[in-house]
């Protein structure tokens, strides 16, 4: 079966100039309509965080990582990725930008990230929160097909607590239904923990 190219009529400058007009008078506010951040996501590679949480589990102390479960279409119509599993992670939104300042290149880095972790810690992990500053340990420019482009800082990190949802699974043995990108983002995460081991 061959696939269909749906081929869009080119933007004419009308088009344009009202969509120009109108991401101005969005401004920088957050969060977007999640079909606006689809929308824009294909067209500009956009920075996540994405944290790879991991343990020791009890009985071998065999390594584990924390996965949760994105929402299902019925949960949430516009998800990406419904009812796969993933670590926790997040888009880098404009609230997060600190104001300018005379010591700006000192500051900006650590408060966009701190600002990225505090809403995770509030909206994925908690109660649980994290051990510590989360460790970075690569940078990948990684395409998603429904998304665009994602510079992922990958992170490795871990909780005190117990998260309300997900659970900690094999680092050796990842389960099928992992978000596509989590398929990279894991065991790069993972394989600068085993060489930090070394």
């Amino acid at each position: 079966m061959t696939e269909q190219v749906r081929v869009l009529p080119l933007a004419t400058k009308d088009d344009w100039d009202t969509c120009t007009h109108w991401l101005k008078r969005l401004g920088v506010t957050q969060p977007w309509q999640p079909d606006a951040f689809e929308a824009l996501s294909l067209l500009l590679p956009k920075a996540a965080v994405e944290t790879v949480i991991y343990r020791f589990g009890p009985a071998h102390g065999d390594l584990q990582v924390l996965l949760m479960r994105r929402p299902t279409k019925e949960e949430e119509p516009s998800e990406a990725f419904p009812g796969l599993l993933h670590s926790p992670g997040t888009v880098i939104q404009a609230p997060d930008a600190i104001p300018l300042g005379d010591d700006i290149q000192a500051r900006i880095a650590r408060e966009d990230l701190e600002a990225a972790f505090r809403r995770l810690e509030t909206k994925e992990l908690a109660p649980a929160k994290f051990i510590g500053w989360p460790q970075l340990v690569d940078v990948r420019l990684i395409p998603e097909p429904t998304r665009g482009v994602f510079c992922c800082l990958i992170h490795l990190a871990r909780i005190e607590g117990t998260p309300a949802n997900g659970a900690f699974y094999p680092a050796d043995l990842l389960p099928d239904d992992l978000v596509p990108s989590h398929r990279i983002i894991v065991p790069t995460a993972l394989k600068a923990l085993s060489l930090a081991a070394v």
